[in-house]
């Protein structure tokens, strides 16, 4: 009876399918000097109206995506999420009104005899990854993303019910207790 709980562990732990870089910014950046590098132009503009999830991809030859932030002044959250198939490390960081994400191989790629060719040497081969990801640019809520409101509103109706419970269900408990205890001392006596 104790392996059915762990297989249903294991197979919980093979569907997490995504890994998460997230960095959270205030428009206008704290140090208004601050200037993005010189790039000829970002690859996203990204607007209030816009804001959200926006699919993009890096690769060994273009590992990196610039974001340009035409949105509102205030506090902001940048998630950068990708299949945990992709071993891929993302950097975040604010340059000014731009996003600069980052990509570089986690692991080197190990070649598949079928599937994949080696380096010269035979050796895996780190010079060609490509990984999509996911951009989701929201709005902070008292430091808190907008979309785990509902979650973090859920938790906290959940922790105020169980509060409110627990008066009751205590001297409940207590009683069903005391009176299997009862029985138990009744047993041993006859």
């Amino acid at each position: 009876m104790r392996l059915i709980p762990i297989l249903v562990l294991a197979l919980s732990a093979a569907l997490a399918v995504a890994d998460t870089e997230i960095l959270n910014f205030r428009l206008p950046p704290p140090d208004s000097n601050a200037h993005a590098p010189a790039r000829a132009r970002p690859d996203v503009r990204l607007t209030q109206a816009q804001a959200g999830a926006v699919g993009l991809s890096v690769s060994a030859s273009d590992p990196e995506r610039w974001v340009e932030l035409a949105l509102p002044a205030g506090a902001w959250t940048a998630r950068v999420s990708w299949a945990a198939s992709s071993p891929t490390r993302f950097g975040l960081s604010q340059h000014a009104d731009r996003l600069r994400i980052t990509a570089a191989p986690l692991s080197p790629r190990m070649p598949h005899p079928l599937l994949g060719t080696a380096d010269s040497d035979g050796g895996p081969d780190d010079s060609a990854f490509s990984t999509d990801f996911t951009l989701v640019v929201e709005p902070l809520v008292a430091g808190v993303p907008r979309s785990a409101l509902p979650a973090a509103a859920a938790v906290l109706v959940f922790a105020a019910g169980a509060c409110l419970a627990v008066r009751r269900i205590i001297p409940l408990l207590e009683a069903v207790a005391g009176r299997e205890g009862a029985m138990q001392v009744r047993l041993k006596a006859e």
